[in-house]
């Protein structure tokens, strides 16, 4: 499986690549923007990005999917850290840099690229676990959930509206496009949303270097999952990070979802949530 580290600044929107991974991170880094983690292990994208830099949470989550993660660098500190392999800038033909736009905002990779480097490394590429229990939504058709509204921060709100077949996703109050190296373009969907509430916390360098923001992914907090346009709460527990989350409902019961691409958001557990 490889991962890919993209950019969610203002700056950097439309992103590309994100329409063909199979499952998509999101999570607040700093000045309160959103980044996103790109999970590709049935699809593979030619032109994803733009491609950012690690993040201390960043490998914790992507330890238990036998993942590598392709990234554009990152402070000494936090690359020294990793719990996964990582796959850098190296230049054409893995990443190149688009001219329409300024750096930081232009590096793009090539997944099929990463698999190759990741098999040349001698890297574990054996099949990720299944994310989450699949199949029909175990939410009561009682509760129903089209518009869901997230207020990630202060300078980010974003909006998922069911359709009848798909989440479509605005970022503070216009769709959220995507732009494919060929110029088509597209709203981000997701078939299913997956909330993961989590505390925030600081994570700091013993020596050289800058704090960041991180999330604590292990124990336990609130979950929600929003599929076929109806909610269901529940709990999410992770007894470490080399574990999957597991989901669970008010009676203890797992929580089931149907198939498809699934948005996972690791949210900030004192942020508004509305649906």
């Amino acid at each position: 499986m490889i991962a890919v580290n993209v950019d969610n600044h203002w700056n950097s929107r439309p992103q590309s690549g994100i329409q063909e991974a199979d499952a998509v991170f999101e999570l607040v880094v700093e000045a309160g923007i959103t980044r996103f983690i790109a999970l590709f292990h049935d699809s593979d994208s030619a032109w994803v990005g733009p491609v950012r830099s690690l993040r201390p949470t960043d490998s914790t989550l992507v330890k238990p999917l036998n993942g590598a993660l392709t990234i554009s660098g990152g402070q000494s500190w936090i690359v020294g850290k990793s719990l996964v392999p990582l796959i850098g800038d190296m230049g054409p033909p893995l990443t190149d840099r688009w001219n329409e736009r300024k750096a930081p905002h232009n590096l793009y990779a090539d997944t099929a690229e990463a698999r190759r480097i990741a098999a040349d490394r001698g890297l574990d590429q054996s099949p990720p676990p299944t994310l989450f229990n699949r199949g029909p939504s175990t939410a009561s058709p009682m509760d129903v959930a089209t518009y869901i509204f997230l207020d990630w921060t202060d300078t980010t709100d974003v909006v998922w509206h069911w359709d009848g077949t798909q989440y479509l996703r605005s970022v503070e109050g216009v769709s959220h496009q995507w732009i494919a190296q060929d110029g088509t373009t597209g709203q981000i969907a997701a078939d299913v949303l997956v909330v993961l509430m989590a505390e925030r916390y600081t994570a700091c360098p013993s020596g050289d270097g800058s704090c960041v923001p991180a999330w604590h992914t292990t124990g336990e907090n609130r979950a929600i999952v929003f599929a076929d346009g109806l909610a269901q709460e529940g709990r999410w527990s992770r007894a470490g990070v080399g574990d999957w989350f597991t989901l669970t409902g008010p009676g203890g019961e797992a929580m089931t979802m149907p198939a498809g691409r699934t948005w996972i958001m690791i949210y900030p557990e004192t942020a508004g949530l509305v649906w």
